[in-house]
């Protein structure tokens, strides 16, 4: 999503969240229940919206994180070669030998994923570890 529709998107809401808290305490005011329903409704609503579209960011920045998480590009190298390997033993069944190539190139793509990804995803592991081990012993302290 671009700046421009999170800033509209924001914006909208919040005047949507206003103009509804508006007509929920004139429809009060008033003795309308009929306009305070509608104002409820309205800041209900916006705030509904809001609380969607955060999520939604909040899933985006999840899923921008784990495209540089070694140890999910090493299941996805993983993921790669069983494709492969299964279009290989289907190629070879169905003798298409183009098939039979494309899964061989899939399964060695997969592996190469796999193997560049295996020493950083251990990096990693680590690097966590030895996090919660200096917060164990802050606790401890």
């Amino acid at each position: 999503m671009s700046n421009d529709n999170t800033n509209y998107s924001t914006l909208s809401n919040v005047k949507d969240k206003i103009v509804g808290s508006a007509k929920s305490a004139l429809g009060n005011l008033s003795n309308n229940p009929e306009m305070k329903q509608e104002g409820d409704q309205q800041y209900y609503t916006a705030e509904g919206k809001q609380k969607v579209y955060e999520q939604q960011q909040e899933a985006e920045k999840k899923k921008e994180e784990m495209k540089n998480d070694p140890s999910f590009q090493q299941g996805q190298g993983l993921v790669q070669q069983i494709e492969g390997a299964g279009k290989k033993v289907l190629g070879g069944l169905t003798n298409d030998e183009k098939a039979k190539k494309e899964g061989e190139q899939k399964h060695a793509e997969g592996l190469g994923r796999f193997n560049a990804n295996a020493e950083a995803a251990k990096q990693e592991k680590a690097k966590q570890e030895k996090a919660k081990g200096s917060a164990g012993q802050k606790e401890k302290n």
